[in-house]
Order: structure tokens, then C-alpha cells, then sequence
């Protein structure tokens, strides 16, 4: 975060913080349910009802976060893209950034094919039907990773500037 430039690192930090914050959104959600299911069996807790409405509260809250999955990796991947101009590289150095490209992918694959078997436990089921659009950027993982990352190499590479202005040219 040094240099406070994008490159292709930076989506692999898009790839760890949405998996991280997907995950987290709907175990607290599971864990919210279930903890407002036994309040509200014991009369000694929820006498008045206001324990409920405030797991009710609770849970609104961590809908957002289906939301925020998909505009946190637009934004990132927007500003990563964005900021990947202010590069001064090399064309010779692509080959490298496709290599990096695949690794992004497959550990974007494997990041979602993880987070699609731990969401896919009979108990969780009522929880992921919370989450419509996070389950869809999670099946799309791979194929948002790979576009994001290709536009990130083209947009870093294809610059006519870089060779001139980086001090690359003879």
C-alpha cells in the first residue's frame, strides 16, 4: 500500500476481503437467527418484545452486507483499474502479469468452489436464501476475477506513455 498504485496484486486482496466478508455476514446472520430463536421461546428474555425487534434490527443490518459484496468488488475492481494507469511499466513484463492472471483465477476458483460447500450445509440453507446476490457473484467468482484482472493487465500495459515516460525507451 506503499505506492497506493493498482496492479494485479490488489485484486488478489478484492479476492481475500469478499470471500472474508461474505463468509462472516452469513455465520453472524445464522448465529443471529438462531440466538432469536431461543429468545423467543424463553418468556423471561422477551417478555416485552423488544429483544426480538432488536434481533430483527440485527438482521436488516447484515442484509446490507448482500449488497455490499457486489458494490465492494465494483468499486474495488473500478478503483484498481482505475489506478492501474498511473503504472509506468513495461509491454515486456505482460507475460509475467499473465501468469499472476492465471493464479488469480484459480484461486478465485477455489476461493468460490470453498465458499459454495460451507454455504451448502442443510442448516445454513434458510440463512444463504437471505444472501441472492452474494450467492450470484459467488458462482460468477472466477469469470469477475478473470475480467478484473484482464483489465487491469491491458489497462497497465497498453499505455503508449509507459515506454517513453518510465525512462524505458533508449
Amino acid at each position: 500500500m506503499n505506492s497506493k498504485k493498482g496492479s494485479l496484486y490488489d485484486v488478489i486482496f478484492l479476492l481475500a476481503a469478499t470471500f472474508v466478508i461474505l463468509i462472516a455476514a452469513i455465520f453472524t446472520y445464522y448465529i443471529v437467527n438462531e440466538v432469536q430463536n431461543d429468545v423467543g421461546v424463553q418468556t423471561q428474555f422477551n417478555a416485552t418484545g423488544t429483544s426480538l425487534t432488536y434481533f430483527d434490527q440485527g438482521k436488516t443490518a447484515l442484509n446490507a452486507f448482500d449488497y455490499g459484496v457486489a458494490t465492494f468488488i465494483f468499486i474495488t475492481g473500478l478503483a484498481t483499474i482505475a489506478l492501474a494507469t498511473m503504472i509506468n511499466s513495461n509491454p515486456v513484463f505482460f507475460f509475467g502479469s499473465f501468469i499472476v492472471l492465471i493464479v488469480i483465477v484459480g484461486v478465485s476458483a477455489i476461493l468460490a468452489n470453498t465458499a459454495i460447500e460451507i454455504v451448502s450445509v442443510d442448516a445454513l440453507s434458510a440463512t444463504v436464501a437471505q444472501f441472492p446476490i452474494s450467492m450470484l457473484v459467488l458462482s460468477f467468482y472466477p469469470h469477475i476475477c478473470l475480467v478484473i484482472s484482464a483489465l487491469v493487465a491491458i489497462v497497465q500495459y497498453s499505455k503508449t506513455s509507459s515506454i517513453t515516460s518510465g525512462g524505458y525507451a533508449p
